[in-house]
Formats: structure tokens, sequence, C-alpha cells
């Protein structure tokens, strides 16, 4: 078989470079970061020199240390007999090995120790040198020196959803987040680290009833200023409706919660266990619809008094718009999970229970007097656990990251709140590099 000529070239080309890297005198090195231990401990640095010329049976090889930081007292030396010097290396044996005895921390404490080994070959027309410079990390320097990798400064601003209206989005919802994993260094030999997860909220629950359900029957009579109750004389109203509402709770938030790792630390998911502290101004706004069923007026009989019926002093008070605000507060623990798949998407979860201190408008009190009952209204406040699960799930495809979150809080003996938003999120750490 014939071959074309440039093909020919093209084969005798590679054969001649393959030939002349196999004759090529290289050093090669391996991973150059030695930790600190507790107690003394050898390490054994390896380098293989490949290329040897096929004349040689052997090499000198010089091989010299420079130390980087200005220290008398040094946190490592090197075994004697295998280290600093000449040495002889042959074809059939052609590794360099170091020994390199690390201290523990008694002198350079708190910082890293760097110095460089160099190399050298120098003979029969051929010159070769590598420098390898090799960290002694101190041990305490993952304790004192946090990793900031995974530190982050988030804002979300956007709209709640509203699940009885449509459903549409309303009002402003806005978040602001600091997650500072792996902080502080914690009491003991642990090699856990302390961190912290704190930060502000605005956002809204909302909930309608309009099932007209809600039926009401008031006895009240037709002149309030009334204080005896005569038999076939005095009058009453009969008012029986249904009263559907919508109510649109407020919430203004901070949290602070100290956390501490539980898993190994990990490129895309993280479990930690957290010391949860909240406080919440709560704000609820109250809107009515009542819906008339029957309406009657009656003279009261003797009959009703001897029953004990009780009639109130003047039609129940049905605003058509009402609004408290209470202060709540939170406390417990809880199980905070981050998913981070880089370029794609973030999510983020923090189930916790434990104790809260909510308010709430009740009766003061009530009394019945002359068949007419009084009663005045207060806040109070009482204590119950709490199951609360917070989740924000952040996109990072765009230039702007959209963040869609929400939380499901459920106050046992009391009402369960759910709500949701979504909006634009940055992140300050994105917006510093």
């Amino acid at each position: 078989m014939k071959y074309p000529l440039p093909f020919l070239f093209a084969l005798l080309f590679i054969a001649i470079t393959n030939w002349c890297n196999a004759q090529r005198l290289n050093f090669s090195k391996e991973e150059s970061t030695l930790k600190e231990a507790p107690v003394e401990k050898i390490f054994y640095k390896t380098i293989s020199v490949t290329g040897i010329p096929k004349n040689q049976d052997s090499l000198l090889v010089k091989i010299n240390a420079v130390d980087l930081d200005a220290t008398i007292k040094k946190d490592y030396d090197f075994l004697p007999g295998n280290s600093m010097g000449t040495r002889i290396i042959k074809k059939d044996s052609n590794i360099i090995t170091i020994g390199i005895i690390v201290k523990p921390d008694n002198f350079n404490k708190e910082n890293n120790e760097q110095f460089v080994l160099t190399y050298s070959y120098d003979s029969l027309g051929e010159s070769k040198t590598l420098n390898d410079t090799v960290t002694i990390q101190d041990l305490n320097f993952n304790n004192t020196q946090p990793d900031t990798s995974k530190f982050t400064v988030r804002i979300v601003t956007g709209s709640n959803f509203d699940f009885f209206d449509a459903p549409t989005f309303k009002n402003f919802a806005g978040d602001l987040n600091i997650f500072l994993p792996d902080l502080f260094k914690p009491i003991g030999n642990t090699k856990k680290r302390i961190g912290l997860n704190c930060g502000v909220f605005n956002y809204r629950y909302y909930e309608a009833d309009s099932s007209g359900s809600h039926i009401i029957t008031e006895n009240y009579l037709t002149d309030p200023t009334t204080t005896k109750i005569i038999p076939d004389t005095t009058h009453y109203v009969k008012d029986v409706y249904s009263l559907n509402s919508k109510t649109t709770y407020n919430n203004w938030g901070v949290y602070f919660d100290p956390m501490i790792r539980l898993n190994s630390d990990t490129k895309i998911y993280d479990l930690y266990l957290e010391l949860h502290a909240e406080v919440i101004w709560r704000t609820e706004i109250l809107t009515y619809n009542q819906l008339g069923i029957r309406k009657d007026t009656f003279t009261i009989a003797s009959g009703d008094i001897t029953r004990g019926s009780v009639f109130q002093s003047y039609k129940g008070i049905q605003a058509k718009y009402t609004q408290y605000s209470y202060f709540d507060s939170y406390f417990g623990l809880g199980l905070p999970m981050k998913i981070d798949i880089k370029k794609a998407f973030e999510f983020f979860a923090t189930p916790s229970f434990g104790f809260s201190s909510f308010q709430y408008t009740g009766i003061d009190t009530s009394f019945v007097r002359s068949n007419i009952r009084y009663r005045t209204l207060s806040t109070q406040t009482a204590s119950q656990a709490y199951f609360l699960t917070k989740f924000q799930l952040v996109t990072t495809v765009a230039p702007v990251d959209i963040a869609l979150g929400g939380e499901y809080r459920k106050i046992f003996g009391q009402k369960a709140f759910f709500g949701m938003y979504l909006g634009a999120s940055i992140s300050l750490d994105k917006l510093k590099k």
C-alpha cells in the first residue's frame, strides 16, 4: 500500500517527538500541604525523576531548602540522613524521598509556615530545576479562620401570593438573610464550628371564610339605655345573619439563630442544628361581609325572664374593618438544611419546633346584671408549643436571581398559617465578584 508523502512525514514527526519526550529529564511533585497535629508527626514527600538518559546509570541531584518565614524557631525540621544535600538517583530507583518532621503547634502559632525545596541537576550538557513550595498548615488554622466561601447575604423583594383572591400577587414582601456557617470555634477540642443565621423579613398571610356557615343570632334591646326589663313592655330585636370574613396578617419579624454543623463539610449538601429565636410584630386586618338572614322585633315575655334569657344592651359590634397589632416570640430548636447546585439553584429549608408566646384579643370581663350581659375585651398573652418550617428556592441561572419562598407556622391550639412569596433576589457575595 502506498502512503501519501505528507502522511509519512506526520508519522515520522510523531515518532521523533515521542522519542525526545522519553529522553527529557523531568521532576514531578505531589501535594505540598502538610498539616500539624497535637503531637510530632513525620511526613514523607516523594519526587519522581523521569527521562534519565540511557547512557547514564545514575544522576546527582542537589536538594536545598529555603525558609520563607522570618521566624527563628520553626514548626518543622528534616529527618536526618535522607533529606538535604546531594542525592544519587539510579535508573532502577528513580524516587527522591524527603523526610519532614512537623512539630506540634508550639512556635509559629496561628499562622501557616512555608519553605521551598529546590531540586537541581546540571551535568552532561543538561540542566533541570524544580522549586516546590511546601506549606505547613497551622494546627489552629482551620479552627480560627472561617471558610467564607459559603457566606451569603441575600436580599429578596417581591410580592405575596394570595390564594383566596383570584389568586393574585399583592402587597410588598421582603427578606434580608445573613447566613454565616462555620464562623466561630466552639469550646473544647471538637472540630465542629458555630455559625450564625439571622435576618429580618416582612410578608403576609391571607385567609378567607366565604362558606356562609358562620351563623350568628343576637338578641338586643331596641332601647340600649334600658336598665330594667319590664315583661310585656320592653322590646328586643332577634337578628340572625351570616358573617363572612377575610384576614390579612402583616408580619414584621427578626430572627437570630446560632447553629452548628452536623455533617461533614460538603460542596452540595449541609445540615445544621440551631437555636431558634424569633420576634414578630403581627398586625391582623379583618374585613367582614355580613349577610342578613332574618330580623324580627319581639316583646319580652315574663317566661323569658323566668327561663333566665339574657339580652344584650345593644347590637354586637360587627365592624366592616378591624385592625389589631400583637407581639409574638418563638424559642426552640431547628434543623436547617441547604442544597446548593452551582449555576442552577439553591434550596434552603429550616424546620423548627419549641414554645411560643403569642398575643390575642380575649374577653377580659363578662358578667350578667338584670338579665343584661356586659363584657370587655383586651389583649392577652398565652404560651403554647409551635412547629415552623421556612423554605426558600433561589434560581441562579439569570443575572437577577428569582426567589420563591414561604413558611408554614402552626401554634398548637390555635390556627395554622401558610404564606408564600415570589421576588427578585440579590446576593451581595455576587456583587463583589
